[in-house]
């Protein structure tokens, strides 16, 4: 069954895709959230299962995220995460190394339900840090093809919501997790969102050089780690 699930885990994400070890301890307060890349790890040949389980039902799907090999796309270096869910693509992320630091979607390419892509004009920003509480929003110009041909903005917000916490999935327990909540839209000229079938609001639960074990959405949907392997680190 394919799902109405989010575009990127994360950012979203994401896989979110969206460094670690801060030294923090759990409920000791993180004041900035620094070195994205360690809870947003980004390799050549990554690799994450989840489990999906859907609001109102027991029904449960398989999702995968994978990391290919470094190509251009916009005169761009960029990692193509791909996405899918029972063995059908859903969607592929385009990320870049932001020049400051943190991660840049270049373009997102939409297949299932809804088919359409989204180039942004300027690259959507993952920030290399993160304050609790004050979300980080921006808005680019976009173009696109298929659900995507009106679309004329794109908006993200990031809000890093708590510190660090303990989270339980089938792949295992895992500590120092951080909690951030992104709000991806795609506007056409009029400020109308187009929809790609996906939610466009997501909770990531970043885990240090693991990245996404949960993701929850606003259609209801959780995804859960099964197993990974990251930078040549396999779980469980």
């Amino acid at each position: 069954m394919i799902s109405k699930r989010t575009v990127c885990l994360l950012v979203l994400g994401g896989s979110l895709l969206i460094g670690y070890a801060f030294g923090c301890g759990e409920g000791n307060g993180l004041p900035v959230l620094g070195h994205v890349a360690s809870y947003w790890p980004l390799h050549p040949g990554d690799t994450w299962n989840y489990t999906v389980t859907h609001a109102g039902t027991t029904t449960t799907d398989a999702a995968q995220q994978v990391v290919g090999a470094m190509t251009i796309l916009h005169a761009e270096s960029v990692l193509p995460v791909q996405q899918s869910e029972d063995g059908t693509p859903t969607a592929t992320l385009y990320m870049a190394v932001a020049p400051l630091g943190g991660w840049q979607i270049v373009e997102t390419d939409s297949f299932s339900p809804v088919a359409g892509t989204n180039f942004f004009r300027t690259p959507l920003q993952i920030p290399d840090s993160l304050r609790p509480g004050v979300p980080s929003t921006q808005q680019t110009p976009c173009q696109g093809t298929g659900a995507g041909a009106n679309a004329s903005t794109a908006t993200l917000t990031i809000t890093l919501q708590r510190d660090t916490q303990t989270v339980t999935v089938p792949a295992g327990t895992f500590t120092g997790c951080i909690q951030v909540i992104t709000m991806q839209k795609v506007l056409d000229s009029a400020g109308n969102p187009i929809s790609y079938g996906h939610g466009s609001t997501r909770t990531l639960y970043l885990a240090p050089q693991f990245g996404a074990v949960k993701v929850t959405d606003d259609t209801g949907e959780t995804l859960e780690l099964t197993s990974a392997t990251v930078n040549g680190t396999s779980i469980p």
